[in-house]
């Protein structure tokens, strides 16, 4: 039984693609189309009215993705750059056109569509590098004055960050903090993202990034917030501020302690006499002649890592930048289980009806008699000893 599925037959895409690209593309159209009729494995990409022919063999080649068409999907891959049918960026190739996804989508079921940019990229971070940062960076990281932090620079790529600007929600969506103490508004929903907003705001979500913040901070079991509490797009206006503070230290909702921020910075060409530099400072008094503090200037494509919440940080001074500015970053905040006395005597595996594992029975029994402080410290010594061996 053939398995091919055309969501939508291009529209005479032979005849498109000789206007456009001549002979080389029609043959790849028809090797794609012969191809896919012999392994019947292929769904292929809608073609949408007024859709440009690289948009089409974009929408081809970003789809062709299981292992039986790897080698075809490479071969048109070359050959359409050969021929000038991707756009320049890289880490473009690959994708379908995000506005042709969204003009689909609305024509299908009549809906209004989120406004969209580019096409995004296939990988938001290199991760294997990332974990070669954590490694090289963690010694300096926890021994970092006047508490744990990094700074990293060029994570990102520079026109994902652009579209994210660019995305920022609009309305009745921010949540407005106007006191004494602070001037600025959040915008947590991640529905009302845009494409690249809620790109970064699910990578930085995910369990390589989470596994990159345990390996630099040395906190296991990290987990990440994913109804972005009082986090998500931060911006602060002309005359906004935020005064020295400690964060909250509990996710009420998740029952779950407050371990680590993460701050990525999106001012464009910012200014050092704008303000807005990020201050650290240690918990003695401000006043103390042992009172350390630093300042981290909020530079586009700047990620600031810290540990909470016994942190005392914030930027004082006033906002002084155009009236057309703003200071603007994304967060994100991570956090840990607390431990429960007594958890460990309820943990379990997978068990099977009928069958008895003296392993499993030993381990229960020595929970039931052990005292949880003793199973707390064995499970903080494990876990020391585990990142040891993983840094070797």
């Amino acid at each position: 039984m053939a398995k091919i599925a055309f969501v939508s037959q291009p529209r005479d895409p032979v005849a498109a693609a000789e206007s456009q690209h001549g002979s080389v593309t029609t043959v790849l159209w028809e090797l794609a189309v012969r191809i896919a009729r012999r392994h019947e494995t292929v769904v292929f990409a809608p073609r949408v009215p007024g859709q440009a022919a690289e948009e089409s063999f974009g929408s081809l080649l970003g789809i062709c993705r299981v292992p039986a068409w790897r080698s075809l999907h490479k071969a048109l891959d070359l050959a359409a750059r050969g021929r000038g049918l991707h756009r320049s960026d890289p880490m473009a190739t690959s994708f379908t056109s995000s506005s042709s996804r969204a003009r689909s989508s609305a024509e299908t079921d009549g809906s209004t569509e989120r406004p969209v940019g580019p096409p995004l990229p296939s990988h938001v971070l290199h991760w294997r590098a990332l974990q070669e940062i954590a490694a090289a960076r963690a010694e300096d990281y926890r021994g970092a004055k006047p508490f744990p932090h990094a700074q990293l620079d060029g994570l990102f790529a520079a026109d994902l960050l652009d579209q994210a600007i660019a995305e920022m929600p609009t309305g009745a969506r921010w949540a407005r903090y106007d006191t004494a103490n602070e001037r600025k508004v959040v915008c947590s929903e991640v529905s009302a993202f845009g494409p690249a907003g809620e790109t970064l705001v699910h990578a930085l979500n995910s369990a390589p990034f989470v596994r990159f913040l345990e390996r630099l901070t040395g906190i296991q079991g990290l987990i990440p917030d994913p109804h972005l509490h009082a986090a998500g797009y931060m911006k602060v206006a002309p005359g906004g501020f935020l005064g020295l503070h400690y964060d909250f230290s509990t996710q009420q909702d998740l029952g779950l302690d407050r371990r680590v921020n993460v701050l990525l910075y999106l001012n464009r060409d910012w200014r050092t006499e704008w303000g807005g530099q990020l201050e650290l400072h240690s918990n003695d008094p401000l006043d103390s002649d042992t009172h350390t503090a630093i300042e981290i200037e909020p530079a586009f494509n700047r990620l600031v890592i810290f540990n909470t919440p016994q942190a005392l940080h914030g930027h004082r001074r006033a906002i002084a930048c155009p009236p057309d500015r703003a200071r603007l970053c994304l967060s994100w905040y991570y956090y840990t289980a607390p431990p429960v006395p007594g958890w460990a005597a309820r943990g379990r595996k997978v068990h099977f009806v009928g069958w008895r594992d003296p392993v499993r029975m030993a381990i229960r029994a020595l929970n039931l008699l052990c005292p949880p402080i003793l199973l707390t410290l064995a499970s903080r010594i494990g876990g020391e000893w585990r990142e040891q061996r993983r840094g070797k």
